[in-house]
């Protein structure tokens, strides 16, 4: 899935086991590194992750819309953003 930000598109692979990964030199800048991986899993009826480092390590949670390949998502703190499904 392509979380989009905005400083652009950040893929991030969602592995079947609970874990995640994701790698964008352009976002390093804001992020503090170029790649990171973390955990993800569902709770109430919503997408939580936790990167390892990126966002100070700190979980959210995300509603999901999906409308086609569009996601609008609404994180726990309020911000708001599109995803993109990727095949």
């Amino acid at each position: 899935m392509y979380f989009g930000t905005l400083a652009g598109d950040l893929p991030i692979d969602y592995r079947p086991n609970g874990t995640m990964a994701a790698r964008s030199s352009h976002l390093a800048q804001f992020t503090g590194s170029e790649s990171d991986t973390g955990t993800w899993w569902v709770a109430r009826e919503k997408l939580c992750q936790q990167w390892s480092t990126w966002l100070d390590g700190k979980a959210f949670c995300y509603t999901l819309r999906r409308e086609g390949a569009t996601v609008f998502w609404i994180r726990s703190d309020g911000r708001t953003g599109t995803a993109t499904i990727a095949r």
